[in-house]
């Protein structure tokens, strides 16, 4: 092997070296880049099955679904649980957008964060309140939503700025076991 052959294959090799390197490190920047919007889509919250929230059902139906109160108050008649979560978004939809995000930043070299992460901002779930009035039994008898009743009945979970401002927020369901009072109003 001549002496100038050996000097191009050297050469090549630094360069198909040098070409590598380059390579790796822009898959380096664009994978570390690429984590807020793709981490916030795979950790959005999950939805829950608010038909469990109803008079009739049980403390442990209600909160093998919702997951634990955020207060529990112990009554003469029973308990009251007060619930505050976010209701999130199915598994299939979470799967969506996570693939999504990926495939834009990949596609951008990054760029998508600079949309994705804001969108993802505005669509980690909407805010649940809720109180539930349990009997002796603790089967609930009354349920009062403070925000997020409207989702009571499998509807979409949107941004607050998609969400129509005549969408029932509130909403009280049961009889409240003190006055005796059958109740089912909604309110704006």
């Amino acid at each position: 092997m001549s002496s100038e052959s050996f000097a191009r294959s050297d050469e090549a090799f630094w360069l198909r070296s040098r070409c590598l390197l380059i390579s790796l490190f822009a898959l380096f920047v664009c994978f570390n880049s690429a984590g807020c919007s793709v981490f916030m889509a795979a950790k959005a919250p999950h939805k829950r099955n608010l038909a469990v929230l109803a008079p009739g059902n049980t403390r442990t139906e209600i909160l093998q679904e919702i997951g634990p109160p955020k207060e529990t108050r112990r009554t003469d008649n029973g308990r009251t649980d007060s619930f505050a979560f976010k209701q999130g978004y199915s598994l299939p939809v979470r799967t969506g957008r996570f693939l999504g995000h990926v495939s834009a930043d990949l596609s951008s070299l990054g760029l998508w964060e600079i949309v994705g992460t804001p969108l993802e901002t505005a669509f980690q779930g909407e805010d649940v309140a809720a109180e539930v009035v349990y009997d002796e039994d603790e089967r609930a008898q009354y349920v009062e939503y403070s925000s997020g009743a409207h989702l009571r009945y499998g509807g979409p979970t949107l941004a607050r700025w998609l969400r129509p401002k005549w969408k029932m927020q509130a909403a009280k369901l049961g009889e409240l076991p003190s006055t005796g009072v059958i109740q089912a109003s909604g309110t704006e």
